[in-house]
């Protein structure tokens, strides 16, 4: 590999600080054209924010209040951050929102700061950088309620601090930092442990474990400590050591689908900046002959993280969420090695002369700055999941009493905004389903108002042969329905293959009007704009 060329690092001065000031008034105009403040939280949003409910007012990390401590949520400190923005006023709604803008500003001027005054690139890299992060993807994750831009956040922390590392050497206040901004992007999302271990291996590959000695000692400390210490509270709190969702997303194979599904997803993040990071790579090597430092610092944490994906299915990656935490390291990347190949060419008898060079630089950056906004601004428009069924019917299900009980695989809108008890039949939320898989028996424990699952619709297609992950919960709530005394309410498709079932309980006070009622919804199926039909019309008719 060859010699790290250094740039010199700029001072921040007023200049920097303008320059982040004006791509923050850009991100607010974006979100005031664009932010569609009536939309409701994504179904999977909506579980965390249920946990998070709950521990605002007191009950504790629980699926159902009072029943046994879950942990369904997986994103433990930003259900953690969200119930202590509960506790101070704030419903978990404006907190998620507040939270999200928050987490969402703050990791733009990072990206600038990491750009521009920790590798050393001009200052139009680092706005464009800032602007490609203002404009993306995360502003439509706080539109659906998703915490990635506090994720984001902890990873733009670390990758900074790293970079700083690498330029500059390490020191106590850096290594220190660094182990504490792995170790909160570690409590967001599990998988956070694993990115911030890349980014350290990253730079003990690229320095050596000589020059990475107190980097390694820190992380080791304070991981050693605060996660161990993390680890075993948790182990014991839940009685298990993983989030459950683990349980059932990993399944204990290898979703090898899942890692071309990665590289995909991490592309159409960062596509317009990929080719200059494809580019730069094959410039150099056509020069040098050989890879650069620079080249496995930056590509390193992307290949491995990418990598990381085969351990889970990647279910409800809305807007290739689980890949957010590696655009901080695109961003920050680009641009060294794009000065690489500058500096090369400097090097180099046969290139353009200078001023051919800069003319030629100078079009092309006008055009790519056009051409990423218009990318970012396509890509993740606004609105893409306007209509949820599910939230007019917990709607509907609000109104009555919160002793009663929603049996779902649409774990999501129908027991966070009804405030119903409920089983997740596909035990994202329930230990007892994740390990056992769910059974009759234990539905007759609860005996549910209502029963809800996705499924095709069989009147018309005759016996379900559902190909949906953990269909074994679908099928017990098809048969157990069908040996009680329930009534279809609705079943509500945009065909035949894509339908969601309503069940209502016989004998309780409001069965037959909370039946009616759901049978009124106009219902939307999440990510279909057509409205449903419901199927259950044509046995009735």
């Amino acid at each position: 590999m060859s010699a790290t060329i250094r740039p010199t690092a700029p001072r921040f001065d007023a200049r920097d600080a303008l320059s982040i000031a004006l791509v923050l008034v850009v991100l607010a105009i974006y979100v005031v054209r664009t932010f569609d403040f009536t939309l409701v939280p994504y179904e999977d949003a909506a579980i965390l924010m249920r946990y998070s409910d709950h521990l605002a007012r007191g009950y504790g990390i629980v699926w159902n209040i009072g029943e046994a401590p879950v942990d369904g949520a997986t994103d433990f400190f930003l259900m953690f951050t969200l119930a202590m923005l509960g506790k101070l006023g704030m419903t978990i709604d404006m907190a998620t929102y507040v939270l999200g803008f928050a987490s969402h500003a703050l990791t733009v001027a990072l990206i600038y700061v990491g750009v521009r005054n920790v590798s050393g690139a001009p200052r139009w890299m680092a706005v464009l950088s800032a602007l490609f992060l203002a404009l993306g993807a995360g502003v439509r994750y706080v539109e659906a309620y998703f915490g990635t831009p506090y994720f984001a956040l902890f990873s733009a922390m670390a990758w900074v601090l790293a970079t700083r590392a690498y330029w500059r050497g390490e020191s106590t206040r850096v290594a220190i930092g660094f182990a504490c901004s792995g170790l909160l992007l570690g409590l967001t999302r599990p998988e956070g442990v694993f990115l911030a271990a890349f980014m350290l291996v990253a730079l003990v590959a690229t320095r050596g474990f000589a020059a990475s000695r107190k980097m390694l000692l820190w992380f080791a400390a304070i991981f050693g400590v605060f996660g161990s210490a993390y680890f075993v509270w948790h182990w014991k709190h839940f009685g298990y050591p993983l989030p459950n969702t683990y349980y059932i997303k990993g399944s204990g194979t290898l979703h090898w689908g899942h890692l071309m599904g990665g590289v995909r997803h991490i592309v159409a993040l960062a596509l317009p900046l990929l080719p200059l990071l494809v580019y730069a790579v094959l410039a150099e090597l056509a020069v040098a002959r050989r890879f650069s430092r620079d080249q496995v610092f930056v590509f390193l944490p992307l290949v491995l993280f990418t990598v990381l994906g085969v351990l889970h299915e990647g279910l409800m990656d809305y807007l290739h969420r689980f890949q957010y935490g590696l655009l901080p390291i695109v961003l920050i990347g680009w641009p060294v090695l794009l000065m690489r190949v500058l500096e090369l060419w400097r090097g180099d008898e046969n290139a353009a002369p200078s001023a051919q060079r800069t003319r030629l630089a100078a079009v092309l950056a006008a055009l790519f700055c056009v051409g990423s906004i218009a990318y970012q601004v396509d890509t993740f428009p606004a609105g893409r999941h306007k209509f949820w069924g599910t939230h007019n019917v917990a709607q509907i299900l609000a109104d009555y009493s919160t002793d009663y009980t929603i049996a779902v695989t649409n774990a999501g809108h129908l027991p966070y905004v009804s405030g119903w008890k409920a089983i997740d039949a596909w035990g994202l939320n329930d230990q007892t389903i994740a390990h056992d898989g769910l059974s009759e028996a234990f539905l007759d424990r609860y005996k549910p108002e209502v029963v809800q699952f996705d499924d095709r619709y069989e009147a018309v297609l005759g016996e379900s042969k559902s190909q949906l992950p953990w269909a074994a919960g679908t099928r017990v709530l098809r048969a157990y329905v069908a040996k009680n005394d329930y009534v279809l309410a609705a079943a509500f498709g945009v065909s035949p293959y894509k339908t969601h079932y309503y069940y209502v309980r016989r004998g309780f006070p409001e069965s037959e009007e909370i039946a009616r009622r759901i049978a009124t919804v106009d219902y939307y199926i999440g990510g279909f704009p057509t409205r449903c039909f419901d199927y259950s019309r044509l046995v009735s008719d």
